[in-house]
C-alpha cells in the first residue's frame, strides 16, 4: 500500500493561541496546511502539546519536515553526482546512505 501524505509546505497555527493570549499556556499547537482555518481538524496534521518548550521545538520540526525531505531529496541528486564524479569519495558515499535511510523513514519504508 502506497502512502501519500499531505503536500506541504506545512506550518504551526496559532490563531486559538493569538485570539485567547490569557488561556494560551497549555493549549495545543496544531501544525496543518496553510489552508487550515480551524474549523475542521481532520485536515490537521499534528496536534502538540504546548506545555513545554520541547513540545514547542517538536511542532517546529514536523512543520518542517516537507521541507526537509525535498532537501534530502535535492542532496541525495547533487551527492549521487559527486560519486559518480570521484568513486573515492567515500565521505559522499555514506552521506547517501544516511540520506537514503532518512528518505525511507520518512515515507514510511
Amino acid at each position: 500500500m502506497k502512502m501519500e501524505r499531505t503536500k506541504g509546505p506545512w506550518e504551526i497555527w496559532e490563531k486559538e493561541r493569538e485570539l485567547n493570549p490569557e488561556i494560551s499556556t497549555g493549549m495545543p499547537l496544531i501544525v496543518a496546511p496553510p489552508a487550515f482555518t480551524g474549523l475542521d481538524e481532520t485536515t490537521a496534521i499534528a496536534t502538540v502539546n504546548a506545555d513545554l518548550d520541547e513540545y514547542v521545538a517538536n511542532a517546529h520540526l514536523i512543520a518542517a519536515a516537507p521541507d526537509l525531505l525535498g532537501s534530502c531529496q535535492i542532496a541525495l541528486i547533487t551527492l549521487q553526482q559527486v560519486v559518480r564524479d570521484n568513486p573515492q569519495n567515500i565521505a559522499a558515499t555514506l552521506d547517501i546512505k544516511r540520506i537514503k535511510m532518512a528518505i525511507a523513514k520518512a515515507k514510511g519504508r
